[in-house]
């Protein structure tokens, strides 16, 4: 209930910066998967946004508890889907920065020995990274002209920084596994 949710929106506020950074990772992935109603939506935002703007420039010390084994990035599409309904308030681009950069760094303490299923993995941002950058195309601040003008898209620097990270994982993941990582799948 709408109550419901404002109740551990104020609680995960109040207690998130008292925290470990492997108990913030598992509050923002639990706001993440979260369907709020739709009068609790700026309740449940608040708490995503803490929790993941929490983990931005910690140590990354462990990773949170059962990860969804199939990946983070059907309930990236599913926060972004919700947002055509036009329920007040919209999820804004420093709100969806600070959702990506927490994931981010949940992202940095996954390794693909210890991973427990798919998320935050390269196959996962491999289908995160494309709904990030619709985002920020749909939501950009740049003119038309200035868009035709340089011929180009311009990323917020969070975003670019996030590809680099995805860039990183596939890296990585390919220097572990037998076949390098498809980066045409970006």
């Amino acid at each position: 209930t709408c109550e419901d949710v404002q109740a551990l929106s104020r609680c995960t506020q109040q207690l998130v910066t008292k925290t470990t950074f492997q108990r913030a990772a598992h509050l923002a992935v639990s706001w993440l998967i979260l369907v709020p109603p739709p009068a609790a939506k700026a309740d449940h935002l608040k708490a995503l946004c803490v929790a993941c703007s929490q983990l931005y420039g910690q140590k990354v010390q462990g990773v949170p508890h059962r990860l969804p084994p199939d990946g983070l990035a059907p309930f990236i599409l599913a926060l972004l889907e919700r947002e055509k309904r036009v329920d007040p308030p919209p999820l804004t681009p420093p709100q969806l920065m600070d959702i990506v950069n927490g994931l981010v760094q949940i992202s940095k303490g996954i390794s693909p020995e210890t991973a427990d299923g798919k998320s935050l993995l390269f196959a996962d941002w491999a289908k995160i990274a494309p709904l990030v950058i619709q985002f920020c195309e749909a939501h950009g601040s740049q003119s038309a002209e200035a868009k035709a003008a340089h011929r180009q898209r311009m990323l917020p620097a969070w975003a670019s920084q996030m590809l680099g990270h995805v860039v990183f994982r596939a890296r990585g993941e390919g220097s572990h596994a037998g076949a390098p990582v498809d980066l045409e799948s970006l």
